[in-house]
């Protein structure tokens, strides 16, 4: 494996053959879709960094390494297993797999385990703090991809707090507010994640006077929805829940805005 520096999260990139494991493993388990995969690989890198990060220290010697090597190897299979579980519940509600399920798949390829195996191990990855991609996350990268300043991205991610804090409010006035002909091709359901960003990286740019980057349309495009939602999204962010917020007191008071 290659080792990537990094004392905040440390990783263990997964190579080709690592990978193909994990990709394997999905398609054993019925869960190759969504990003899973993926997803899986990221927690069983995180998992093994955490794991030689916490072990280095005891491995005072050659005969130690290989046989802490071996004793993970040997346990290999079950942790991306448990990687790939972990991945459908985070990804997809829809795809989660559960421990009973993952029992039989495995017993069928000849590798025995208990339910409360599965259970501890999933745990033990769990248990690796891992770092989860946050709607601030969302809302910052989109902010540099359409050219916003740097120096503006902590107001958008006050921004994407605010929205999210009062998101209930948001998605009913966005819900009652946003209209499309019926033939356009994007169905409103709910107020996503991806698109409360892009909303506010659009109210951002408005609010403090960014606007000549024109970034609704290139939001749009980057999110896949009309330039109409997603300004939407915004005017009703910057017109009615920053006026609500300014109105209500809010535990862990936030930093207004000008």
């Amino acid at each position: 494996m290659e080792s990537i520096a990094d004392r905040t999260w440390p990783i263990k990139l997964l190579e080709k053959e690592g990978r193909k494991a994990v990709w394997a493993m999905s398609a054993i388990l019925g869960a190759n879709s969504k990003g899973i995969p993926a997803q899986a690989c990221r927690l069983l890198e995180r998992y093994l960094a955490v794991r030689f990060q916490e072990a280095g220290p005891l491995l005072t010697n050659s005969e130690e390494r290989e046989r802490f090597k071996q004793l993970l190897s040997s346990q290999l299979t079950l942790i991306i297993a448990a990687c790939v579980q972990l991945a459908s519940k985070m990804v997809c509600a829809a795809t989660a797999l559960t421990p009973k399920v993952l029992q039989t798949c495995l017993l069928q390829r000849g590798i025995s385990c208990t339910v409360k195996d599965i259970n501890i191990t999933e745990l033990q990855v769990y248990g690796c703090q891992i770092p989860l991609f946050t709607s601030v996350d969302s809302a910052e990268l989109l902010a540099v991809e359409v050219g916003l300043p740097v120096f503006t991205l902590g107001d958008i991610g006050l921004l994407v707090n605010i929205a999210e804090y009062h998101r209930d409010m948001l998605d009913h006035r966005v819900r009652n507010t946003f209209k499309l002909p019926p033939t356009t091709m994007f169905d409103y359901t709910a107020l996503r994640t991806l698109h409360l960003a892009a909303g506010a990286v659009a109210a951002g740019a408005r609010h403090f006077d960014h606007s000549r980057l024109n970034p609704v349309a290139r939001l749009a495009k980057l999110t896949h929805a009309p330039p109409a939602y997603i300004k939407c999204i915004a005017t009703v962010l910057l017109t009615d829940i920053l006026q609500h917020d300014r109105e209500e007191p809010v535990p862990c008071k936030k930093r207004k805005m000008s």
